[in-house]
């Protein structure tokens, strides 16, 4: 599955808000679900494409011209 620039900018909304620690991977699911954040939400149903988005964070970022808030 493809990390899109739409699920980065997602995690990075969630990311900024503080509500979850990241590591968090029910935390950020539970909030990815009630702000209907679909394309974060399926990415986080998956340890191995989560795993891969903290893995990749930095480059994703980069990648799509996001910035960190």
């Amino acid at each position: 599955m493809e990390i899109t620039k739409e699920a980065m900018e997602q995690y990075e909304k969630v990311r900024a808000s503080g509500i979850c620690n990241m590591f968090d991977m029910n935390c950020v699911a539970t909030v990815s679900k009630k702000l209907k954040f679909k394309e974060l939400y399926k990415i986080v149903q998956s340890r191995k494409e989560y795993g891969n988005l903290l893995e990749n964070f930095s480059v994703l970022m980069k990648k799509y011209g996001i910035k960190q808030r």
